[in-house]
């Protein structure tokens, strides 16, 4: 960028590769833009940190925690939420927006909240997650399923 003569503390960043956002922020180490915007995948639950591989033939891209805790290394702190952006400004400019919190979970609900769990008997159970939004394919829990019926079982089950 250097070579384009962009200045070093520029306005706005605008980050959106549908894959490999995280590892381009990641990797500006000279430019401190005051404000970045940045795609996130929002399939992705607030409470997962979530980076795809750094390979640009990958498409699953990064999570918003992921790249909340990356802002924090840089220097950013989160201060706004679109389906699928953050926002993020300088840490020493955060205080001029007298936002209350700018906890992830004050920020950002995801439209899909996923959760995948298991029985005691090894079945498996899908929450928020009913649809693999990109290729608008339904989901239930039987397309999760390890275990055949037959093998669900609890071994430390006492019998009826």
């Amino acid at each position: 960028m250097q070579q384009k003569n962009v200045p070093v503390d520029f306005d706005v960043l605008s980050i959106d590769v549908d894959g490999t956002d995280y590892f381009i922020w990641e990797s500006l180490q000279s430019f401190k833009p005051r404000v970045v915007i940045i795609e996130f995948n929002f399939s992705i639950p607030n409470d997962v940190v979530f980076v795809q591989a750094k390979d640009n033939h990958v498409n699953q891209g990064c999570s918003l925690l992921a790249l909340v805790l990356l802002g924090k290394q840089k220097g950013y702190e989160l201060i706004c939420c679109t389906m699928c952006n953050a926002i993020f400004i300088l840490s020493e400019s955060y205080s001029e927006l007298q936002i209350p919190s700018n906890s992830i979970w004050h920020l950002y609900m995801p439209p899909m909240d996923g959760r995948i769990f298991h029985g005691y008997d090894g079945t498996v159970f899908v929450q928020g997650m009913d649809l693999l939004w990109w290729q608008n394919i339904s989901l239930s829990h039987d397309d999760f399923q390890v275990l055949p019926k037959s093998a669900r079982k609890f071994g430390d089950a006492q019998s009826g």
